[in-house]
């Protein structure tokens, strides 16, 4: 088994390693995402509309036998779309290791989006995109970001509007296939009970892989968002859910010490997480769950702080979250504080070991993305100077978007 990314004679990358688990994930990661579609936002969704559709046809196999293949060796397929890659995945037992191999390269290299099943699919989709606009927490995000990134690619649906995806054609889809299906914007990962036998099947599988990718990707920035608030009313609900956003850099953006901001807005969430927990929580009792969460993506991250509350509490907690925020700003932290959140954190990246499924996922597109596999030396390396800096730049409440869906009045 490797220990390192293997990169192909066509650009591809393969990372397989042994675990000692009873089953065996692939997952095949495509640099290709919503952020890509802002040359096309008429057309927003097209990356998932596309993920939907690789499992449609090939030239080899029908839909029905992607299908029944995939039963009949004890399969399960799924796949995601992200801002910025497309990953199908899949999970098996070892002894049909063969038949997601042989599925996944088919459906990568040589689908045909067949037009008739496009129809179809289309319907599912749609019934997609009105489930995310039943969750309020859903329509909270995209306003967030729509208030964080606006006009830039960010701001775009990941699974497109209903406007949006019924304007998607075949032809649209193609285009989007042929220029990012390509070996050079493709990586593979295998993990678990894999055996050295496999590696020949994946470099079999992908080696006469051809083409280069041909799209293009708009740059972002971080900016000061015009809207501030966001207040919505909804009939159904009897709590308020609220969130408190800031856009930041992305991986690989160092800050003055130079060590790495992500990082340091990892060890920042879990250090806020618990504090917040303890004042709003257990010495206020106003909350059920109240938490801090830093999304990383390649080129930008957003900062949360999210809770759900009694409507007339939301202003008082609203307070107490920001003056715990503002002492961190002020570099009120511990060095205890920041050992418990570093062992956290490497605890919390260890357990994805043991969940092929979701660890092969993440591998692949922090490997398409970014073009090698994560480590942990950044995050051993933050210092309490680091976590103060990333929120003191980052997190002012003046650059906070506050959006909050509350229960219709009366």
């Amino acid at each position: 088994m490797v220990t390192s990314v293997i990169t192909l004679d066509n650009g591809l990358k393969i990372y397989a390693k042994k675990a000692p688990l009873h089953s065996v994930a692939i997952a095949v990661g495509v640099g290709y995402g919503s952020l890509n579609e802002f040359e096309h936002p008429e057309t927003s969704g097209s990356a998932h509309f596309l993920e939907h559709m690789l499992f449609k046809g090939t030239k080899n196999r029908t839909y029905r036998q992607i299908r029944d293949e995939a039963r009949n060796g004890a399969v399960y397929q799924n796949a995601f779309t992200d801002y910025d890659n497309i990953t199908y995945i899949t999970l098996s037992p070892k002894y049909s290791f063969d038949v997601p191999v042989s599925l996944l390269s088919d459906m990568i290299q040589n689908s045909i989006l067949p037009e008739t099943e496009l129809e179809k699919e289309r319907g599912a989709i749609i019934g997609e995109v009105m489930s995310y606009n039943d969750d309020p927490d859903r329509i909270l995000a995209q306003r967030i970001m729509g208030a964080l990134f606006e006009n830039q690619p960010p701001s775009l649906p990941t699974a497109g509007t209903l406007e949006s995806v019924k304007k998607i054609t075949r032809e649209r889809l193609l285009d989007v296939y042929n220029r990012s299906n390509t070996p050079d914007n493709v990586a593979v990962i295998a993990y678990g009970d894999l055996d050295k036998a496999c590696l020949k099947k994946l470099t079999a599988a992908f080696g006469d892989f051809e083409g280069k990718a041909n799209f293009k990707s708009t740059e972002i920035h971080i900016t000061k968002p015009k809207i501030k608030e966001i207040v919505l009313e909804r009939k159904e609900i009897t709590q308020a859910s609220v969130y408190m956003a800031f856009s930041a850099p992305g991986d690989n953006t160092q800050n003055r010490y130079g060590r790495e901001v992500s990082s340091a807005l990892s060890c920042l969430q879990d250090i806020l997480s618990r504090r917040l927990n303890d004042t709003v929580r257990e010495e206020n009792g106003l909350v059920y769950e109240i938490w801090a969460r830093s999304d990383t993506n390649a080129d930008f991250s957003v900062f949360n702080m999210h809770f759900r509350c009694n409507p007339p509490d939301s202003e008082k907690i609203r307070g107490l979250a920001l003056k715990e925020l503002q002492k961190i700003r002020d570099g009120e932290i511990t060095n205890a504080e920041l050992l418990t959140s570093k062992r956290s954190l490497l605890w919390n990246s260890k357990t994805l070991l043991d969940k092929p499924f979701y660890n092969a996922c993440a591998l692949a597109s922090y490997l398409i993305t970014r073009g090698n596999l994560p480590s942990l030396k950044p995050l051993h390396a933050i210092r309490l100077e680091d976590v103060t800096d990333a929120a003191d730049r980052y997190l002012n409440a003046s650059n906070m978007v506050y959006a909050a869906m509350i229960p219709k009045k009366k």
